[in-house]
């Protein structure tokens, strides 16, 4: 099953995104993403206008963060971001050979380099990117990742890499058990985390061949282990963050005329594993243990609060000597002694970028002895074994912990109930196995209006598909943003919705994003439900897919911890402005190409200037082929494509893909 199969390669390293949040942005309604567009006051600005209010500070009230009044950027914390993703100092730390233990020297796999990238550019390098499908949500994030290289990729070298290519790609990877508290000490960045499953078909895998591979044992096993199933999965989470500049920090920086991009720095840590037949591409696999006591945060105005743990999974060995946890997300951070809280210091004099602080300072949270046990049928609980959590187990094995079988225990833990308590943290359990899984390596999809899309639902009962075909429900939410006055006068703080459609009140009912057909519906024999997705307002939205009958919360708007450990998926219906396809060529000129199409881009993508000036006439007119090449559909799934936040519509690629045949035709326009 994935990270909970031997053979497997651990590593641990650092991640730094340089997300663009004009686009993605927390504290104001800046663009409006259903038709994709900014909303009026910032639309009816001038592009210098626009840019230079994105590098001004506003003063919020972040009280309900326990920050008080902040003074932040209204572009919020990285204006210049460009949607990369670059792991580096990322290294393999130990290798779990099939027959048991763990290595950590000797192998020459131990120390290797591992790395990501994106689609090559001539024979220039690129970087992975992360994109959010829903732009108002924290959650809906996505990673495009064409080339995964263990090893320096010398010829004759250790190791082996991952490519897409025109026959196999690499698909996506989607956050799951995206966690808005796992550290209990820190905020903003540094409490977010997420896991990660990227998939590696054996049609992008590459081992190097002849003696260096088969001088080490890790790279050869993994290589055979990736021929008996589907390639290999990279199961990894990314916590820490930590942004290198503060706001005020940038506002002075931008005011002396710095274009600066702010990365946000972290950790990623994971596993490489085999991705076997009949197993989830993008979703970590296993029997699925779900967060349930609700436990106390011992540190004072904090971020975080009240809290639960995260997801973990199990998998039972086949001789049933072994069970293995992934608790990869599960226990919580601390950071010991707490750092203070963030200065509101409006004029700082050091403008120089703070580097991240060492992974060393975080501890685990305690929240005392754990133990692993089984609940039977007749609900008596058994013992299975003690759970290490420490950070320094956790580190070892990547959040992958192995633990024995009591002798007698295996048939019962097959059929029973697995749960985790901590009696001196709470009287419930810290984490009880859900039976029912119900997920989709479809986790993002972008459809336009009037169009259809097919997303796949598979059931999992205790990790396995199940023995009869297994009612689903699916639930649709719309994804919303609204402004209310602040009652002192501060800067107001958008509050986003998540409402079930179509809601309790016929009379104000909430208009859904997508028909789905069907509304739920029974399994298939193999556990699988196909849905037709069909576009009906623009918009995103989520769909709630529910095996086993239970009501989901009442209250998802917001950081609702349940969006941690709901099964569910986004869906982002683009507006099909098929209306421009009505305008005669002769009448596709700069001007309206650049206000219909370009001149958004250009006020929310600053880093574009870069590469190219898009409210330039004469250098998109130099680059008329390029933009046709790179914006064309069959380029969606390249790190290349354009725009990188993926949410073209038809008609305004149709208009741009005119105006540029008119250039290379040498029409005025």
């Amino acid at each position: 099953m994935s990270a909970l199969d031997r053979p497997r390669l651990h590593f641990f390293g650092q991640m730094s995104v340089s997300t663009p949040t004009v686009n993605n942005n927390n504290w104001d309604l800046v663009i409006e993403p259903q038709q994709c567009t900014l909303y009026p006051k910032f639309l009816a600005m001038s592009d210098d206008q626009f840019r230079l209010a994105m590098k001004q500070l506003v003063l919020l009230n972040l009280g309900v963060i326990h920050e008080g009044l902040m003074p932040t950027l209204e572009g919020n914390w990285n204006f210049y971001g460009d949607n990369s993703v670059v792991w580096s100092d990322t290294v393999v730390t130990a290798y779990d050979p099939p027959g048991g233990g763990r290595v950590t020297s000797g192998d020459p796999a131990i120390g290797l380099p591992v790395a990501i990238a994106g689609n090559a550019w001539g024979d220039s390098a690129t970087p992975a990117i992360i994109v959010d499908c829903d732009p108002t949500s924290d959650f809906s994030s996505q990673m495009f990742i064409p080339s995964f290289t263990v090893g320096t990729g010398a010829a004759g070298a250790v190791g082996f890499g991952a490519q897409s290519n025109d026959q196999v790609a690499i698909p996506r990877t989607h956050a799951r058990w995206l966690d808005q508290f796992r550290n209990l000490a820190e905020f903003p960045d540094a409490c977010f985390a997420a896991t990660w499953q990227l998939p590696l078909p054996n049609g992008t895998l590459g081992f190097t061949p002849g003696e260096a591979s088969s001088s080490s044992a890790a790279i050869a096993a993994l290589a055979a282990a990736a021929q008996t199933g589907q390639g290999l999965v990279v199961r990894f989470a990314t916590y820490f963050f930590n942004r290198l500049y503060t706001d005020p920090q940038l506002a002075k920086l931008f005011a002396m005329g710095k274009t600066i991009m702010n990365a946000s720095v972290g950790v990623v840590m994971g596993t490489i594993a085999p991705w076997l037949p009949g197993e989830w591409g993008n979703v970590p696999v296993g029997r699925r243990l779900d967060p349930k006591a609700q436990l106390v945060n011992p540190l004072p105005d904090r971020f975080v609060g009240g809290y639960e743990l995260a997801p973990a999974t199990a998998a039972l060995a086949a001789d049933g000597k072994t069970i293995v946890l992934d608790l990869v997300a599960a226990f919580r951070d601390t950071v010991v002694p707490p750092p203070p809280p963030p200065s509101a210091d409006p004029d700082p004099t050091d403008l120089n970028p703070t580097p991240p602080p060492s992974p060393s300072v975080i501890s685990k949270a305690d929240v005392g002895p754990a133990t692993l046990q089984v609940v039977d049928a007749s609900g008596v609980a058994h013992d299975i074994a003690a759970v290490p959590y420490d950070q320094a187990s956790y580190v070892a094995g990547s959040g992958i912990v192995e633990l024995p079988v009591p002798d007698g225990l295996a048939a019962t833990i097959a059929t029973g109930t697995l749960q985790i308590v901590a009696p001196s943290a709470s009287a419930d359990p810290l984490l009880v196995e859900r039976p029912l899984v119900s997920e989709s390596d479809d986790r993002a999809t972008y459809v336009t209006l009037g169009r259809s899309a097919t997303i796949t639902v598979n059931v999992r009962d205790r990790g396995h598909a199940p023995a009869s075909r297994v009612p689903v429900t699916i639930v649709q939410y719309r994804s919303l943003e609204i402004l209310s006055p602040a009652p002192d006068g501060s800067h107001p703080i958008p509050e986003k919705l998540t409402l079930p459609v179509p809601g309790p009140d016929p009379a104000n009912p909430v208009k859904p994003v997508v028909d789905v057909s069907p509304q739920g519906g029974f399994t298939d024999a193999n556990g699988d439900l196909a849905l037709t997705i069909t576009g009906v307002d623009p918009g995103m939205c989520i769909l709630l897919l529910t095996p086993d009958g239970q009501a989901p919360p009442d209250n998802l708007n917001g950081f609702s911890p349940a969006w941690t450990w709901l099964y569910f998926v986004h869906v982002r219906v683009l507006p099909s402005d098929a209306d421009l396809d009505a305008i005669p060529d002769d009448q596709i000129t700069w001007d309206l190409v650049y206000e219909k199409v370009l001149r958004y881009y250009h006020k929310v993508f600053p880093t574009m200037d870069q590469h190219l000036r898009l409210d330039d006439k004469q250098a998109c007119s130099n680059a008329a082929q390029m933009l046709l090449l790179l914006t064309d559909s069959s380029a969606w799934d390249s790190t290349l494509y354009m725009p990188i936040t993926r949410e073209l519509s038809d008609g305004k690629r149709n208009l741009l893909h005119r105006w540029c045949r008119r250039v290379l035709r040498g029409e005025p326009t």
